[in-house]
């Protein structure tokens, strides 16, 4: 439970925790409750998968084709791929911000954007 509650405390996702207040109309209080309780809730799916593996010999990613089959599995996983973008556009905003911020306004936004999204695209260096 805590592996998911450490993935889940990053700048993007409490970033997207004040939205509450600033767009959906929540107070302070509320949005805070919010994250503190709904973080965890969230968790709990995944948790629970991991627990099964012990128990039927399969990893996390093997269970869903195990338990759904192949069709619905390969939308499942279309699910995945869609949120994985989704989280990755959100962390090259939040880093062209802080890259722009750093540059003291020199470098435009949408240059810091392309800066970091093609750093996400190149491939590590094999050299040691």
């Amino acid at each position: 439970m805590f592996f998911f509650w450490s993935a889940n405390c990053c700048l993007a996702a409490f970033g997207i925790g004040t939205l509450g207040t600033s767009i959906f109309g929540l107070g302070w209080w509320d949005s805070f409750l919010t994250i503190l309780f709904f973080v965890p809730l969230g968790a709990i799916g995944p948790a629970l998968l991991i627990l099964l593996g012990p128990k039927t010999g399969l990893r996390m990613m093997t269970i869903t084709r195990y338990s759904f089959g192949l069709l619905p599995g390969c939308l499942i996983a279309f699910v995945n791929v869609l949120t994985c973008l989704g989280w990755s556009m959100i962390n090259t905003m939040a880093g062209a911000e802080v890259f722009y911020s750093l540059t003291n306004e020199r470098l435009p936004l949408a240059v810091c954007i392309l800066m970091l999204a093609i750093g996400y695209l190149t491939p590590p260096s094999t050299n040691a």
